[in-house]
């Protein structure tokens, strides 16, 4: 008989030490039956932010154990550098997450000079594998923003269209760079090789009309008061819209816990401004950004009548959707060739910036923020000005339609600098 309970010992102890498995997202190994698990990513890239503004990102930290993660305060290796943690978005430190549950923080990249930023996050916590759990930090800052918006193959000749938009630290469109194809202030690299621009032509708008689908949360967390100030806004978006070029068409989408209004697209001002001016009848209790967006992004991928297409989201950024995720929307919107443009309400209940953030970036967008909807006129016109300004670069490649690319375009504006690099989808 003990020699049995001794067995049975031995097999048990072999048992309960096989956890095995492989890592989180953060590379942490795989719970015991009462331990705490932290899973975040090992690296965080904030892209480019221009010199006077910033760049900011979403973290989230899950606890993937069995136990209780007890989260310490959370900081910065160096805390002079350009980084920070604003403290309206820190939702982690010091918090206790149970099994399962999970918690956002926002980072932010605010340079002062043109120059590659790095610094390290610090995750302390009881999770005894990885305490604390260090989060690479990765930035760069440029004088320029610049956004590859579309990218349009031409399959008869194979010149490629790639049309461009550069900004100062303000967000408006930087329109007095050269046009000139000799030592040209542009150039692009197609799968890490640099091709000969053979044209460059700007404002791209002057011959390329654009359908835009104007995609406007109703959910709780933006005050009930504010809806007329921000229809308002939207209509005389709208009436500058369809002035730019005659063949501009829109769309409104209007969103809280599922999509309660759609105006196909049309440029019949008087249909779109009665869709703007129409009661949002459905629930608010939640906000669905991303499966709203996902879903846009494919109605106007099958329904908008011109090549140049974007997406413009004014929220909060906060998102309960059930379905899909951030990833799934940049991937969509990649795959279907269309930018996505975001306004951040900064007065909301609990902004994201960091989600609309990189939304727009991923995507070819622009993302702007306001602390106030009276300042949504001004937003909606800074985005008109840029769509109507964007540079079209012309090259030839022998990508066919269809292809998946990395295209990296660069300028050096007499030292002044921009940069953006973009896995797309010719079309």
């Amino acid at each position: 008989m003990i020699i049995r309970s001794v067995m049975a010992l031995f097999i048990l102890a072999l048992l309960t030490g096989c956890g095995g498995g492989g890592g989180s997202s953060g590379g942490s190994s795989s719970p015991t039956s009462t331990s705490a698990q932290i899973s975040t990513d090992s690296s965080l890239n904030l892209g480019v932010a221009v010199v006077g503004s910033s760049s900011s990102r979403q973290l989230t930290i899950k606890n993937t154990g069995s136990a209780n993660l007890v989260i310490g305060q959370i900081s910065l290796a160096n805390s002079s550098s350009s980084f920070s943690i604003p403290s309206k978005t820190d939702n982690c430190s010091g918090k206790t997450l149970a099994p399962s549950a999970q918690a956002t923080l926002q980072i932010q990249l605010s340079p002062s000079a043109q120059t590659d930023y790095t610094n390290t996050l610090t995750i302390p916590s009881n999770d005894s594998s990885h305490n604390p759990f260090r989060v690479s930090l990765t930035g760069e800052g440029r004088a320029l923003g610049v956004q590859i918006d579309q990218v349009i193959v031409n399959s008869s000749t194979g010149v490629m269209d790639v049309y461009v938009s550069v900004v100062d630290s303000n967000g408006a469109p930087v329109t007095n760079l050269s046009t000139s194809t000799q030592n040209p202030v542009f150039s692009i690299s197609e799968n890490g090789v640099q091709q000969t621009i053979t044209s460059i032509t700007q404002p791209a708008a002057a011959t390329s009309p654009i359908s835009v689908a104007l995609v406007l949360d109703y959910s709780g967390s933006i005050p009930a008061a504010d809806n007329t100030t921000m229809q308002g806004a939207a209509k005389t978006f709208i009436d500058n819209l369809l002035t730019l070029n005659s063949g501009n068409e829109a769309a409104i989408v209007k969103f809280a816990t599922n999509i309660g209004l759609q105006q196909n697209f049309t440029s019949n001002q008087t249909l779109l401004d009665t869709a703007i001016d129409a009661t949002y009848p459905g629930d608010t209790s939640d906000t669905l950004i991303f499966d709203t967006v996902f879903t846009t992004i494919d109605y106007t991928a099958a329904n908008a009548p011109n090549s140049l297409k974007a997406i413009i989201l004014f929220s909060d950024g906060e998102d309960y959707s059930p379905v899909h995720t951030l990833q799934d929307v940049i991937n969509e919107a990649i795959v279907k060739n269309i930018p996505i443009y975001t306004i951040i309400y900064l007065d909301a209940q609990d902004p994201k910036p960091g989600i609309m953030q990189e939304m727009a970036q991923e995507t070819g967008g622009q993302y702007l923020s306001i602390n106030a909807v009276s300042q949504l006129t001004d937003i909606f016109t800074q985005i008109t000005q840029v769509l109507g300004n964007q540079y079209l670069l012309e090259y030839h490649t022998s990508s066919s339609v269809g292809a998946s690319l990395s295209l990296d375009v660069e300028i050096n504006n007499n030292g002044n600098l921009g940069g953006t690099s973009k896995v797309v989808t010719s079309m």
